[in-house]
């Protein structure tokens, strides 16, 4: 039932993306992240994923992570599953309590899962693992809504995290 919204929000045209690269298509995740049904099944289906793997915490970049770290509490609230969220800043705060990382407390050392909604060369997951890591937690997966196929998972790969998408350029297009 997801793969129709993101059939959606692939929009054609010459765009330049958060890597750099110039593409001849765009997927906007949070076109359907920000849905209700399109909330509703990305985060039924990352939940599953993280009971599969054993995790309960999951994490991202801001802003593509946000609404789908958000999506998969809900879904965690709704079976009744002790599920925690954490939002990694693109910069340390200059100011409160100078975090780069917001949420509730978790220990050191626990796995997190990290999220996005768009991965071309994996920059942003790997901005991510690496402020996760220095706070001490561990990053091996990530999960994104789709896959660019452009790198990303190669890049991931020799950073030790293995890319989960739910969905495939390839199945998109």
């Amino acid at each position: 039932m997801l793969k129709p919204l993101i059939l959606d929000v692939v929009v054609r045209g010459q765009v330049r993306l958060s890597s750099g690269k110039i593409s001849d298509f765009y997927i906007d995740g949070r076109k359907v992240s920000l849905t209700s049904k399109g909330a509703f099944y990305i985060g039924n289906l990352i939940l599953d994923i993280m009971q599969d793997l054993g995790l309960s915490v999951l994490s991202g970049l801001t802003l593509g992570a946000d609404p789908i770290v958000s999506a998969v509490l809900c879904c965690a609230g709704m079976r009744e599953m002790d599920v925690k969220g954490l939002i990694v800043r693109k910069e340390r705060k200059a100011y409160g309590q100078g975090r780069q990382i917001e949420g509730p407390e978790v220990e050191k050392g626990k796995e997190v899962l990290v999220v996005d909604d768009v991965a071309t060369t994996g920059g942003s997951i790997l901005k991510a693992a690496e402020v996760l890591r220095s706070e001490g937690y561990s990053v091996s997966h990530a999960v994104v809504i789709v896959d660019r196929q452009e790198g990303a998972r190669e890049h991931l790969f020799q950073a030790g995290i293995d890319l989960l998408p739910l969905f495939s350029k390839e199945e998109l297009l």
